[in-house]
Order: structure tokens, then C-alpha cells, then sequence
């Protein structure tokens, strides 16, 4: 009776609420419609309320013997299992989650019990991000595991006491959690898990070590390699990579005497001369003994004091006009005139600076390298200068260190192309790289990572470091180590500029100063660079969460000031330090919002309402601390931004006192939010970079592979042509976009009224998957030789714009490459990409091709059980596996199979 006066009183008041129900109706309509094919698993949960208030069960102490045992004989195995989990959220370049598997086998004899082990993973994307922050962890369904978040990439999974269950011995144990954004690569996930507990010894779980990354299971399908359903790239197959490379290169390509290509050029092959190391001699010059010094070596040839009458080199000071991009005719610093005339025998080179003179150098290097040992050079008249001033190479030396031998090895291939700019990366969140003298803290605990949770000797092992301080986490550059890099860079004309990343990405100099401060007998905070009470939450790009530095400190400053001055000092009597970049990118949301000192400095300023009105302040009083001793300054796009309305625009140049405001430009060119900002920069007289991240970012993969190395936020590939195929046009992709209403006048967003201003280009190695030199030579080469062609040389097609000249452009760059360049890079000892067969069968009969026409392929005979060369149109009765060879036959591609 009271059920059905109930029901009849709701249908009642249903009846007399119809709008209300319609209503209601229509919102779960529109749920479905938007989560019309979610299918997000319920993979985790917030550490239970119960534990929190009743505690748990202490588990029973981990020994050295069962750390070691579970170290060796777990096997971790992980696995994407679904990048489409988030539905329709992911349509328009949304993001997502995605599904991820781990399954934990013991190998051993001995169960897997619970104790107080911790095991230490890291993940770039973070772990169950809709649950984010998770201070006291996260229940992993089905597993018996909490994982915590430590910081940045690193996390830790424990037992729980009364829900783990033991993993005996040969069990197999699944479970799965969700990761946020795409995972479509391997190396997306990083090597070394570790395993440790209390008052015992970390171990490296021997099934993540190493580089292999073999824990890490196939992406076979689609929802793996693919970032959202309408993701266009998948991996190439030998026949799509066969018909890119027969698109791409044009027949009867030829090879270029030399790279980059000069300004003017003029050439007879049927005339040469024959250089010999007993008959001929390079003439001594007072002027120039560097380059003198450096043909001797490099080549063998003697140095004469006297000139003879023929078979002579020689290197004559005197003045090199060329007509610039202005219509102005100069006497340019960086010309040069080559000439051989084979009908006396005498190679001359004309510069009015050493630097001129190098790249002379350089130019004859490339010609009898074409020929060399045979030593047959032909009749060239060559006048050349430089397109851009600015031709530069960007190395993150932070996220993983690299030695200074690895970085000479690659400053001696940047001059033998060129290039003039070597830019270091050397601090962020992850390393602090270079020794300071009078803080020794930033080297002492910044430079190392490894297992130490209160961060009391070393900074927390992110990025796959491992537990102990003996990895590519781990190093840094003392005083002569970095006084050998100027000097060796001297000789070389390239200009260092080092970097020191604030006010975010700061994170190692942070922790430095505050072991500093704790540990300082007089209680000195001088250096300090946080407020110790300061109650400000927020998350860096990269999951930290303190990692910018206070700009409302006066010891901040002071901290500044002493890196600068330390820096100018090392610079001083080898390479007078010009530029310092400050970094000043991603610095995170609301980083000062309880800070004492910025409300106080607020309360007393208006002009300083917000955290960018705060970011302003902190960057000029950075840029003038560096004009007071002459230096001008660089940094990242965005610190160099003000906030007006929904856009970014430029700071008034007006604002800095430096004789250079360098801009590096690295977002993708269509930004909404900051649309038309190179030539913005350019207009407002800043020095502007080219370093756009859809080109020139060499830590993205070169084809859209799981097994390519590198991330992708910018673009899923960049090629070595896409690389070279950049033109300033490039910069006009934003041209749709409304001009900023802020900018003034209109015309200034779309006409590049100062072209003097784009100085040139660089291209940037982050190493956030880089951890060996072997590593590093793959990411940059041969990819910089792109770049040092684009920098040096503007190609015709960049101002007319036809696809059939910059066709053949591509053709002879490439065969350049596979005919002459890979080999020198060989003799250099570089460890380049070699890119992969593209293959296909036609009536049973095998036909390849390659990126680079030159490189041998070679195919795995299974009969011989031994690689030989694929020789024209081979009949083939199954499957094939091919590589490609390097010229020098050392090194190999990764195999791939073509199908009959």
C-alpha cells in the first residue's frame, strides 16, 4: 500500500515536471553522443579510506638475499594494449589515455612474498592522470599493488599487506592501468627498474636492463602504433618505403662536389689536377696557421716555406665581395674564393678572416675527399658565403649526460659542414652539468642521479637512470673539461652558447641549494632560490612539482648573477662569452601562487598582478644582470611572451638593455595562441632562431616506427627531406590566423619588414631518450647535414617554389649523401642512421631502392646462412629479409621482410 501511494505521488510529480525530464533526457543523450565509444576500464582507485584511518598491516622486512633473488628473477613485461580507449575524445587531435599492460612471471624457485619492497618504474605520461595528485598512492585493481607517484617520471609499486598474493614460482601475474596521452613507440618507456627496500641495497631488475628495452612487447596493431583512430602514419612497409623512395628521387641524380652547396660555382670535370703528398706542399702562412695546420693533418701534405712554381696550396688574406640578401655589396666575413687551376698546378683560397679562410678549408676538404686517395681535383672556381650568420646545433646535455669527447666528436663534424653555433643545454630538472665555482653543490648532488629518496647525495633517478650514480644520469663538465670544449671550438670558428634553464625546468639547481643551505654552518641562504614554506602547488609539463625558482627573492638574483660571472670567467682568454641563454621555457601554471614573498611584492607594485606580470619581471632582471657585463641574451619563445587577452605577443624590445635579445622559435608554426610570433619578433628587433619543432627537433623518430627512437609532440616524423626541405615560406603556415589585437598595426604580422632580424636556423637534440653517443649520432646524423645545407645555401625553389627543381634538388642532395657524405661521416667515426630498404616483387623477382642512392642492400641468403648483396632483379622464392649497408661495410640497418 505505501510502495504504491509512493509511485503513484513520483508519476505525479514526473507528470508536472515534463521540462525537467526532458531535460534530463537530453543530458544523457549528449553523455552518450560524447562517450559514444569510450571504453575506459575502471583501472584503479584512490588509496582506500579505510587504510587511511585504520592504517595498514606492517609487512615483514625484505632481505638483501630476497632483493637480489626478485632483481634477477622476476621478468617484467609491458605492453600498450589500446591507444582508443578514450573514444571519440581523441577526434581533432584531442588526447586521451591509453591502455597499458604489465605481467610480472617469476622465473625463480623461490615465491615472490609480500614485504616492504618497493619496485621503481618510470613513465613519461602520467600513471592514471584523472586521479592525479594521488598522495597517498593508488590501488591498482587486481594486482595487490599501490603505486605512488615519487616525481617527474618516477613512480613506485608496493604490496599491500593482506591483498598481495605471493607470485609463486613459474606464476604468471597480469594487470593493467591507464597512462595518459599516446604510447606508440618503445622507446616511450626507459630501461633499469629497479627494486629496493629498507636497510638493504637497490638492484636493477635484470629483465628492464640495459638498452635493449626488451621487456617492452610488439605494437602489432593498429591501436598501438596509431595515436588516435584518425591517425594517418603507420608503420612503412618495404613496399610503401619503396615507392616513397621512387617518388622521391629523381633519375640521374648526381653527386655535388660539395656541401652545403656554395653561392657560385663553376665547374670543368675535364680538367683537373693530381695532388700527390711527395710532389705537392701547402705554403706556410703567418696569417693563417690554424688552417695551414689543419690541411697538413688532415691530408698528409707538407708545409713549405717558399713558394714553388706549381703543385702548391696556398692561403692569401684579401677581401671577398659578395651582394647580400639586402642588395648590399661586402667585404663578408665569412667568404672565401677557391680556385684550382689545374694548367699551373696551384690551388688558391682568398678569405679577409680565418673564418672566411676555414670554410675554404673546409670546401677543399670536401673536393679531395671526393677522390681522395687518388687526388684528382677538377677546375672549380668557387666564390661562397653564408646565407644565414646563425647555423646552429642545440645538445641537451641534462636529462643525460654526454661526454666531452662525444661533444668534440660532433663539434668536428658541424665545421666540416659549416655550421658556427654549438648551443648546450646544461641544466634542467633531471642535471645540473657544469662545475660552478663556489657552489659546488650544484655539481656535488646536482650532477648525479640515483637511489635516494630524501636527495641528500644525489637527485631522484628519473628517466631510467637506474639506482646508482654510474649512469648516463650521472656526470658533468669540470672547469678544464668545459675551457677544452671553448678551446676545441675555437679552433674550430663555433661559437659555444651555454644554457642554463630558468625560472622552470629547474629542478637540480632547487635541490642543490637547499642541501646547500641545510647543510651550511652559518645558516647561509644567499643562493637561495625557494621560499622553504612556500605552499604553491602545481605540476611542470614533465609531472614535477617544484621545479621553478622564486623571482620575488633578492638571493635569486644573486644566484644569477654568480653563474653568470663564473661562466664569463671560464669563457675569458679563450672565447669571450657573447651569449647566454637563460632558458626561460614551459615554466608551469601558477608556480608562486602562495609564495609570501611574491604576494608581498604584488601588494607593493600594481603593475605586477599575475604570475606572467611576475615571469616579466624575473626575465628582465635576468636579461639586465647580463647587459651590465655585456652580454646579450637568448631564450626559448615562449619566455620572451606576454599575455594579452587570448594571445601571446612580444615584450617591447624597449625593455631590455642588451645590445641582442636572441629568440629561438620552436612550437609549431600554426600555434593558435601565439600565431605569426617569428615575424613579430623579427618586426620588434629581436635576433630571431629558426628551430621549429616540426623540422628541426632531432629527438623525434625519422619514420612513424615503433622501433624508431625518439617523441613526437611536434610531428611523428622528421626526415632527413622533410628536414631539408624547410623554407622561410614555412614560417607564412599561420597566415589564416587573426593578427594578435595587441600586435598594432596589422601589417606587422604579415609582412617581414626586417628580414636582417631572422639570423638563422638550429636544429635541437633533446635527450630525454638518449642516454649513449651511439644514441646521439643516430638522432643528429645525418639530419644536421640537411640543416647545414638549408643554413649555408638558399636553393631556388625556395623563392619560386617548383616542385620539380626542388625535386632534383632532393635527388642530388641524397645521392650526395649515399655516393660521398656517409663515408666521411665513416671515417669520423659517426655513428649515423642508416635508413632502411624500400623493397618490392614483381613477378617473383625482388627490386629495391634506397633514401640515399649508393648505400649497398643486402639480402639474408638462407642457404649460405650469410648476407650477400642483392644484385639487380633477383628471383626470390619467399620471404626476404634485407639491411642496408654502410659504405665502410661496418654497420648495418635494422632487417626488414618483404613477403612473395
Amino acid at each position: 500500500m505505501i510502495c504504491r501511494r509512493f509511485l503513484a505521488g513520483m508519476a505525479l510529480r514526473l507528470k508536472r515536471n515534463k521540462r525537467l525530464i526532458t531535460v534530463l533526457v537530453l543530458f544523457g543523450i549528449f553523455l552518450i553522443l560524447k562517450y559514444r565509444k569510450s571504453r575506459e576500464p575502471n583501472t584503479a582507485t584512490t588509496y582506500k579510506l579505510y587504510r587511511t584511518v585504520f592504517g595498514e598491516n606492517p609487512l615483514p622486512l625484505a632481505t638483501q638475499t630476497m632483493i637480489d633473488e626478485i632483481a634477477e628473477n622476476l621478468d617484467i613485461r609491458f605492453d600498450v594494449l589500446d591507444n582508443f580507449i578514450s573514444g571519440t575524445n581523441l577526434e581533432n587531435s584531442g588526447r586521451g589515455n591509453v591502455l597499458v599492460r604489465i605481467t610480472m612471471t617469476n622465473r625463480g624457485q623461490t615465491p615472490i612474498i609480500a614485504a616492504d619492497w618497493k619496485i621503481y618504474a618510470y613513465f613519461m605520461r602520467p600513471v592514471e592522470a584523472d586521479l592525479m595528485p594521488y598522495p597517498n598512492g593508488i590501488e591498482i585493481n587486481n594486482s595487490g599493488l599501490i603505486l605512488n607517484h615519487v616525481d617527474g617520471s618516477l613512480y613506485y609499486f608496493r604490496p599491500i599487506a593482506g591483498v598481495f598474493k605471493s607470485i609463486q614460482a613459474k606464476e604468471e601475474r597480469s594487470f593493467k592501468f591507464k597512462l595518459g596521452g599516446f604510447c606508440v613507440s618503445r622507446t616511450d618507456l626507459m630501461p633499469n627498474w629497479y627494486i629496493t627496500a629498507e636497510n638493504v641495497s637497490a638492484r636493477v631488475i635484470a629483465s628492464t636492463e640495459g638498452e635493449s628495452l626488451r621487456y617492452v612487447g610488439y605494437f602489432d596493431t593498429e591501436n598501438k602504433w596509431k595515436r588516435r583512430p584518425n591517425d594517418k602514419y603507420h608503420p612503412f612497409s618495404p613496399e610503401e618505403r619503396f615507392k616513397k623512395n621512387s617518388a622521391a628521387i629523381v633519375e640521374g641524380g648526381s653527386v655535388l662536389p660539395v656541401l652545403p652547396t656554395p653561392l657560385e660555382m663553376k665547374i670543368v670535370q675535364t680538367e683537373s689536377v693530381h695532388i700527390t703528398l711527395e710532389e705537392w706542399v701547402i705554403l706556410d702562412s703567418s696569417l693563417f696557421t690554424e688552417e695551414v695546420r689543419i690541411l697538413s693533418e688532415v691530408f698528409g701534405i707538407r708545409v713549405g716555406m717558399s713558394k714553388p712554381d706549381q703543385r702548391c696550396i696556398e692561403l692569401v688574406k684579401g677581401d671577398v665581395i659578395v651582394t647580400g640578401s639586402n642588395g648590399h655589396a661586402n667585404n663578408h666575413p665569412e667568404a672565401y674564393i677557391l680556385k684550382v687551376d689545374p694548367a699551373q698546378s696551384i690551388i688558391t683560397i682568398v678569405a679577409s678572416t680565418s673564418q672566411g679562410m676555414f670554410y675554404g678549408v673546409q670546401t677543399l676538404r670536401s673536393l679531395m675527399d671526393h677522390d681522395w686517395p687518388h687526388g684528382r681535383i677538377p677546375r672549380i672556381t668557387i666564390k661562397d658565403a653564408p646565407r644565414f650568420e646563425y647555423r646552429g646545433l642545440h645538445i641537451d646535455v641534462a636529462r643525460n649526460f654526454h661526454t666531452k669527447e662525444q661533444i668534440m666528436k660532433v663539434m668536428g663534424s658541424m665545421a666540416m659542414y659549416k655550421m658556427n653555433r654549438l648551443h648546450l643545454h646544461l641544466s634542467d630538472d633531471e642535471g645540473w652539468r657544469l662545475e660552478i665555482p663556489g657552489i659546488h653543490e650544484l655539481t656535488s648532488i646536482g650532477s648525479k642521479r640515483c637511489h635516494d629518496p630524501a636527495e641528500e647525495k644525489c637527485l631522484l633517478p628519473m628517466l631510467g637512470s637506474g639506482p646508482f650514480d654510474t649512469s648516463s644520469g650521472s656526470g658533468f663538465y669540470t672547469v678544464e673539461d668545459y675551457k677544452d670544449i671553448l678551446r676545441f671550438a675555437n679552433r674550430l670558428h663555433i661559437e659555444v652558447i651555454p644554457e642554463f634553464d630558468m625560472p622552470g625546468h629547474s629542478r637540480a639547481a632547487i635541490v642543490s641549494i637547499k642541501s646547500r643551505n641545510k647543510h651550511s654552518l652559518m645558516n647561509n641562504q644567499e643562493y637561495s632560490v625557494i621560499e622553504d614554506d612556500d605552499g604553491s602547488v602545481h605540476f611542470s609539463g614533465q609531472g614535477f612539482r617544484s621545479n621553478v625558482i622564486n623571482p620575488c627573492l633578492y638571493s635569486t638574483y644573486m644566484f644569477v648573477t654568480k653563474v653568470i660571472s663564473e661562466v664569463k670567467e671560464l669563457h675569458k682568454d679563450i672565447q669571450p662569452l657573447k651569449v647566454y641563454h637563460f632558458g626561460g621555457d614551459e615554466v608551469a601554471t601558477n608556480p608562486w601562487e602562495e609564495s609570501i614573498s611574491c604576494k608581498r611584492m604584488k601588494s607593493d607594485n600594481p603593475s605586477l598582478l599575475t604570475d606572467y606580470d611576475l615571469m616579466k619581471y624575473f626575465i628582465k632582471k635576468v636579461a639586465n644582470i647580463a647587459a651590465n657585463v655585456n652580454i646579450s641574451v637568448g631564450a626559448w619563445e615562449d619566455a620572451l611572451l606576454e599575455r594579452k587577452d587570448d594571445n601571446f605577443v612580444p615584450f617591447s624590445r624597449n625593455s631590455f638593455q642588451n645590445r641582442d635579445i636572441y629568440t629561438y622559435i620552436w612550437k609549431r608554426k600554426s600555434e593558435k595562441n601565439s600565431p605569426h610570433r617569428a615575424v613579430l619578433f623579427a618586426n620588434n628587433g629581436y635576433k630571431v632562431v629558426l628551430a621549429y619543432g616540426d623540422h628541426f627537433y632531432f629527438d623525434h623518430p625519422y619514420e612513424p616506427d615503433p622501433e624508431e627512437r625518439g617523441l613526437y609532440w611536434a610531428e611523428r616524423m622528421i626526415s632527413t627531406e622533410k628536414t631539408w626541405g624547410f623554407s622561410l615560406k614555412d614560417m607564412k603556415e599561420d597566415s589564416r590566423i587573426p593578427c594578435p589585437r595587441d600586435a598594432g598595426d596589422k601589417n606587422i604580422c604579415y609582412n617581414l619588414k626586417s628580414p636582417e632580424n631572422i639570423v638563422g636556423l638550429q636544429a635541437e637534440l633533446w635527450s630525454e631518450t638518449v642516454r649513449t653517443g651511439e644514441q646521439m649520432d643516430y638522432m643528429i646524423f645525418p639530419r644536421l647535414l640537411a640543416v647545414a645545407e638549408r643554413a649555408w645555401h638558399k636553393a631556388g625553389w625556395e623563392t619560386t617554389m617548383k616542385t620539380t627543381s626542388k625535386a632534383a634538388d632532393w635527388s642530388d642532395f641524397a645521392y650526395t649523401l649515399g655516393h660521398k657524405e656517409l663515408k666521411r661521416l665513416d671515417k669520423l667515426g659517426i655513428k649515423y642512421r642508416i635508413p632502411l630498404p624500400g623493397a618490392r616483387i614483381v613477378d617473383r623477382k625482388l627490386e629495391v631502392n634506397i633514401e640515399f642512392p649508393g648505400l649497398a642492400v643486402d639480402y639474408f641468403d638462407s642457404e649460405k646462412k650469410t648476407w650477400q648483396p642483392v644484385k639487380g632483379q633477383m628471383p626470390v622464392k619467399g620471404p626476404v629479409a634485407l639491411i642496408t649497408r654502410s659504405p665502410d661495410g661496418n654497420r648495418f640497418s635494422r632487417k626488414v621482410v618483404i613477403n612473395v
